[in-house]
């Protein structure tokens, strides 16, 4: 049994996305059916079990605190028109971030990787988060963070190179 807090994460990403889809349905869930339909299936391979439910309950318990934090940063969107999995992601790193008070910026981007998103919006409020949490560190944890996060987006930038040299050979071969 590994102690896998991608997996966690992305167990956790799921279980958000069926709470807001559920929620926006007015057929809000029981939480703790919500927990243990998304956990049950992992209790085999996630061992640190009580980080996931964690990260789900503590989301769903700030939703709207989550949400006020969050809007400021997209101003160009509403968070009604941000797609539901973009906007759990966010909810998810803010809640990390603020509630926990984790370094959230590299951990979410293989979730955008893994669920294929466009990234431009999340990328760009996730700087913001890890700005103001740059801020909140001060000067010391700052320069080695920062470090840390102009290497995501240049891992970024070159996946983002790839796809579109995959979508130009897929379309060129059609």
């Amino acid at each position: 049994m590994a102690s896998n807090r991608h997996l966690g994460r992305v167990v956790a990403l799921q279980a958000l996305y069926e709470y807001d889809f559920r929620k926006r349905a007015n057929d809000i869930p029981d939480i703790n059916d919500l927990l243990e339909r998304h956990l049950g299936r992992y209790k085999n391979t996630i061992e640190d079990q009580e980080f996931v439910e964690n990260l789900i309950r503590g989301v769903i318990n700030k939703l709207e605190l989550l949400d006020s934090k969050i809007q400021p940063l997209a101003l160009e969107w509403p968070l009604e028109q941000i797609s539901r999995i973009d906007h759990a992601i966010l909810r998810l790193a803010m809640y990390e971030l603020f509630e926990m008070q984790k370094a959230i910026f590299l951990q979410k981007l293989p979730l955008m990787k893994q669920w294929n998103l466009p990234k431009a919006l999340v990328l760009k409020i996730l700087v913001s988060l890890l700005t103001a949490y740059l801020v909140l560190l001060g000067a010391k944890r700052t320069q080695k963070l920062l470090i840390l996060g102009l290497r995501a987006l240049k891992k970024l930038k070159k996946t983002k190179m790839k796809l579109r040299k995959q979508q130009h050979e897929t379309s060129a071969a059609v």
